[in-house]
């Protein structure tokens, strides 16, 4: 269990600001969901697992078959026979998918000096000097380079997010974009979702480098920021996004709030069945309890 003060997961971070019940949930207590749906997000750490952003085209598909067989051994002894034989089925189209995905990638950007399972905790040195007393841990699945760029790769189940409308989706892209964004080099955020997308997430005009011209293929461009008329200076509207979002998560994370504040993120969280004001599992229509407890 994690005290006040500690080093804050990336991922995480978000929650303080927006529900404190799943930040407090998720980063102080021991409590880990379990259950169907969440054995299927864990999907999304076969091509990590694989480290497919590294390896040769050649060995693709025999690394994420193992590290599939991997990952559904380890599921729990609960698992249902349906799943374990939806999974068998969707094996090779899984696989297949993730491998010609990773080729699209590196056909597209022409990437080089990749490294796998890279720290997150370079940014802290820049979060100090704006929000004093946050720091931030965790690792993404691979960073790599192209011609003007970093990218981050990650990897993730289900469908693409309008990140302007989820807007848990678009703190948690933005926040890699900030730690990985240089002056001299722009960073992107790859992230491959497995109903056979994967999405380049930018900010800024990028016609200058073609990525703005990817509007077709395995690959294709969404920007971070507003897409403003005038695309004066959207890296700066991002940054403020994301130093005022910080600034609320540490004020809320000292007050050691752990109040449920419902939203449309309820339908993706792990933790709705403990919470009193989940849209699904809480009190809130509670007709003997006049709209439920906080």
């Amino acid at each position: 269990t994690k005290r006040s003060g500690q080093p804050v997961r990336y991922q995480s971070v978000y929650w303080a600001d927006t529900c404190p019940f799943r930040f407090v949930m998720s980063e102080r207590t021991p409590l880990r969901p379990r259950g169907s749906r969440l054995r299927w997000r864990r999907l999304a750490q076969v091509p990590q697992a694989a480290r497919i952003a590294a390896v040769s085209a050649d060995e693709l598909e025999p690394r994420l078959k193992e590290a599939l067989d991997s990952t559904v051994s380890d599921w729990s002894p609960a698992t249902l026979d349906w799943e374990l034989r939806t999974l068998e089925q969707s094996r090779e189209s899984l696989t297949a998918g993730w491998a010609d995905r990773e080729r699209a990638s590196r056909n597209r950007w022409r990437r080089f000096n990749t490294r796998t399972n890279v720290a997150f905790e370079g940014f802290n040195t820049v979060l100090q000097r704006k929000v004093p007393g946050l720091s931030l841990e965790g690792t993404v699945p691979a960073v790599s380079e192209s011609d003007r760029r970093t990218i981050v790769h990650l990897y993730e189940v289900g469908r693409k997010p309008d990140v302007h409308r989820v807007l848990s989706a678009w703190w948690r892209y933005a926040l890699l974009w900030a730690a990985f964004d240089q002056n001299d080099r722009a960073a992107a955020i790859e992230v491959d979702f497995t109903n056979d997308v994967r999405v380049i997430f930018t900010v800024g005009s990028d016609a200058d480098d073609g990525v703005a011209r990817a509007k077709t293929g395995e690959v294709s461009p969404q920007r971070l920021d507003s897409n403003p008329v005038d695309d004066t200076n959207p890296r700066q509207e991002v940054w403020e996004k994301i130093w005022g979002m910080l600034r609320r998560s540490q004020v809320s994370i000292r007050s050691g709030r752990a109040t449920p504040e419902p939203g449309e993120y309820c339908e993706g969280c792990n933790y709705g069945e403990l919470c009193r004001r989940h849209r699904d599992f809480g009190d809130l229509d509670d007709p003997f309890q006049g709209g439920g407890m906080a």
